[in-house]
């Protein structure tokens, strides 16, 4: 106990209280301060790693149109795909897309899998059939049909006439 100005007594406690505050708090900023000292800017005898990105394919498919009929108001369209690129194309989707004979009117459209090929790998190299019987509204006396793919580039083939 200490003796206060008027004759009273005082205690410590207030003065340890404030000094241990003290104290955590220059604990807290030498801390701090250490961990905020600037990296060397000297060179490292370690180059930094480099990435290597892989090499981007570009995704191919043929289709080869073994035979396509017009007729009763369907297009039939069998044909066989080839994945002709080096890396698997999961459930490649061929879209059909049916035009009146000048292609401004769309008269109809489809879509189809390799066979076996719906929601699986196609790898590469490999061939499966395809084909498409599509409804074509109005039977029109003639049309046109485009073959399409979102998936990957599509190389169509027609057959001779």
């Amino acid at each position: 106990m200490m003796k206060g100005r008027k004759g009273g007594t005082t205690s410590k406690l207030p003065f340890v209280v404030v000094g241990v505050f003290c104290l955590i708090i220059i604990i807290g900023f030498a801390s701090i301060m250490q961990s905020c000292v600037p990296i060397s800017s000297t060179p490292s005898s370690n180059p930094p790693a480099t990435t290597t990105q892989p090499p981007i394919v570009v995704k191919t498919l043929s289709l080869k149109v073994s035979k396509s009929t017009y007729e009763y108001g369907y297009l039939k369209l069998t044909g066989v795909l080839t994945n002709t690129c080096s890396a698997s194309i999961f459930s490649p989707t061929v879209k059909l897309q049916i035009y009146g004979k000048d292609g401004s009117v769309l008269l109809g459209s489809d879509s189809a899998w390799p066979v076996g090929g719906l929601l699986e790998d196609f790898p590469p190299g490999s061939s499966s059939a395809i084909d498409f019987i599509t409804s074509v509204s109005g039977e029109p006396g003639s049309i046109t049909y485009r073959l399409s793919c979102e998936d990957a580039n599509l190389a169509v083939t027609y057959p001779k006439d």
